[in-house]
């Protein structure tokens, strides 16, 4: 049985190293480039000052359990984004904005449904599969868990107190992959 509701809507398009992940840009608060030395702020407390409100911070790639920190080369700001949905927010660090698309949104079916955050899926132009997801409901149910998996790369923060970024170490063990294939 394959799920052939489909929907269009736009998403904006946000890199964590070589992942790609699509996030329904009605969910998008805020991006903005912020220094390195505000990030490394961010990364220590866990949080980030957002309108007085103190916002729940994490990198993105430790919500999705694909990378532990960044691995892009230090620069003077870093992209975070800030995201809501039902009143609560979150702010998520990612490599790179690469900009809104409007896209076919396709349901997941019961199999994947149930898993939290995960909204949809699409496949875009080039051919490549992209996952559409509220990063609100992943730090919902995810957080604790990133939080956990970041903190073994440096236990304050993936920045120097300088903030220049520390590389990851390169023992760290890399998260299994399942493919699940039907004919």
């Amino acid at each position: 049985v394959l799920p052939l509701t489909t929907a269009v809507t736009q998403v904006v398009l946000l890199r964590m190293g070589e992942l790609v992940m699509g996030v329904p840009s009605v969910l998008v608060e805020l991006v903005r480039r912020l220094p390195v030395s505000e990030l490394a702020a961010a990364y220590a407390s866990k949080t980030m000052d957002y309108k007085g409100e103190s916002v729940p911070f994490y990198w993105a790639g430790a919500l999705l359990q694909a990378s532990r920190a960044s691995t892009e080369t230090s620069g003077k700001t870093a992209s975070v984004a800030i995201f809501r949905s039902a009143g609560q927010r979150v702010a998520m660090h990612v490599d790179e904005v690469l900009g809104n698309q409007e896209v076919v949104v396709k349901n997941l079916g019961p199999q994947l449904a149930r898993l939290p955050g995960l909204a949809g899926m699409s496949v875009l132009a080039s051919g490549a599969v992209v996952l559409i997801y509220n990063p609100v409901a992943l730090a919902i149910s995810y957080g604790s868990q990133a939080a956990a998996f970041g903190a073994t790369v440096d236990e304050a923060s993936p920045y120097g107190t300088d903030g220049s970024l520390l590389q990851a170490s390169a023992t760290t063990a890399t998260v299994p992959l399942v493919l699940v294939v039907d004919d």
